[in-house]
């Protein structure tokens, strides 16, 4: 059996994921196939039958590019959308609706259907340029039968733009009342479009403290060869070398201390402040930060076997890792829209039943579809376990799923086994007890003129305090 983690280009939201997800899960000689949105990647465990090439044909026949092999070092990267088309289209919408519209509630418009017509239909032209990528993921979403949202997109358009196109003809050959709904048209793919970036700022933020996880550890290390101190990248490590830190620096990898005293910073693995002592025979991790002297260590741990990307497979894995309510979401989603497509096409029958009017019947059909869009939208967009996990995130808070999440709604009371567990990760000063006549300005100043010469870890407290200059200071251990 194999395993990859690949890249896939396009997704914008859980319906795509999904499409991609049972697309390559259902074919022939793959095992399992999940779908990390956050990321843009698809984890696949397949057999030997099947190429890696294969899997990247599978997702480009699911309507979405294939992107490569994922690295984690180096593909977790912001790819934020402008908000200059966004806010152009903005600005172009409103004047398709005001020339459409405006004279329906009394204001001054075009009164003339021809021009009117015409002037929607170039517009309707560039907004399916605007959205063309919509467009061609949902024609072939149709066409491997795993209809998504981008798929009621692409029909919604297609038909209002063939039904308007067809009337907009009529029009010109001296018939009336024919029905043009090109503002339709660009309004769907507008707001779709709008729902895109909403989207991808929440994802966007998660993506941010991914990557802050990843650029903890150094991408240089010192390495001590016989007398010499040489720089190498990280990947040139081999566990047993032998490589050494200097005072502020980060460990570059798990190690064994070997040789020289200091302290180490590893808040952000363990959430204490309280900085720890290392010497010889301690275990350091990657990314600590050596606060103190230089030290020299063995190398242990090293790439995707250390501390701190074992903690980034588990921040990416709990995006994987999908609750009760995002199943039964994907459910709802997958058949929302053969649902809506079927009203439609029933609502067709009927109307022309009643009616025996074709074109208030197409006028009926393009109305559901119209209706439904911006619908499908909200239901593709489950943000709210998403924001969830960024926010912890943000506070150093690392989730191995989302059930967490789920089941801390139901929290009334939190129990903490000691105090030290509340702690905001810096040390300061809580309480000053002056049993002397000296004031307690006094105190601090004399105290901070001293420890400000400290290398003690502790003594960093008292660097926002003024302090005097000293003349002669000697540490004693």
């Amino acid at each position: 059996m194999k395993k990859d983690i690949l890249k896939v280009d396009g997704m914008t939201c859980v319906a795509c994921s999904n499409t991609v997800e049972k697309y390559v899960k259902k074919q022939k000689g793959v095992t399992d196939a999940s779908v990390n949105l956050i990321l843009g990647t698809i984890n696949v465990t397949y057999d030997d039958t099947l190429t890696r090439n294969d899997i990247a044909k599978f997702i480009e026949k699911s309507g979405y590019k294939y992107g490569g092999i994922f690295n984690q070092n180096k593909d977790i990267v912001k790819h934020e959308k402008s908000l200059k088309d966004i806010k152009l289209f903005g600005i172009l919408l409103i004047i398709i609706l005001y020339l459409s519209m405006g004279s329906m509630i009394g204001l001054p418009g075009i009164h003339n259907m021809k021009l009117l017509g015409t002037i929607t239909f170039i517009f309707s032209i560039i907004y399916i340029y605007y959205g063309r990528d919509l467009l061609r993921v949902g024609f072939k979403s149709l066409i491997i039968r795993e209809p998504n949202m981008d798929s009621l997109v692409f029909v919604g358009v297609f038909a209002n733009f063939i039904y308007s196109f067809i009337n907009l003809i009529f029009l010109y050959t001296g018939k009336n009342n024919m029905n043009i709904y090109f503002e339709s048209i660009c309004t769907i793919i507008y707001f779709v479009k709008l729902g895109e970036l909403i989207e991808e700022r929440g994802r966007e933020s998660a993506v941010s403290a991914i990557k802050e996880l990843v650029t903890m550890t150094p991408s240089k290390a010192h390495k001590v060869k016989k007398d010499k101190i040489e720089e190498v990248s990280i990947d040139e490590i081999k566990k047993g070398d032998t490589l050494c830190v200097k005072k502020g620096e980060r460990f570059a990898v798990d190690g064994i201390i070997t040789k020289g005293t200091s302290h180490a910073d590893n808040s952000f693995v363990t959430g204490e402040s309280m900085p720890v002592k290392i010497e010889k025979g301690s275990k350091v991790l990657a990314s600590s930060i050596n606060l103190d002297d230089y030290v020299e260590y063995k190398a242990e741990n090293i790439g995707p076997n250390s501390t701190i990307s074992e903690i980034v497979h588990m921040v990416m894995d709990s995006s994987n890792n999908k609750t009760e309510i995002e199943k039964k979401s994907d459910i709802v989603s997958s058949y929302f829209t053969k649902i809506v497509l079927l009203v439609s096409v029933i609502s067709l029958v009927i109307s022309l039943i009643v009616t025996k009017n074709i074109n208030a019947s197409l006028t009926h059909f393009v109305s559901v579809l119209v209706v439904a869009c911006p619908c499908a939208l909200g239901l593709a967009s489950p943000l709210a376990l998403l924001n969830a996990n960024n926010l912890c995130l943000k506070n150093k808070i690392l989730v191995r799923n989302n059930t967490p999440l789920i089941e801390a709604s139901k929290v009334n009371v939190a129990i903490f086994d000691k105090t030290g567990t509340l702690t905001k990760g810096k040390i300061r000063i809580y309480k000053i007890n002056n049993y002397s006549n000296i004031s307690k300005e006094n105190i601090l100043e004399i105290i901070s003129s001293l420890e400000h010469l400290s290398q003690h870890p502790l003594a960093r407290v008292f660097d926002e305090y003024k302090y005097i200059k000293v003349k002669e200071y000697k540490s004693h251990s």
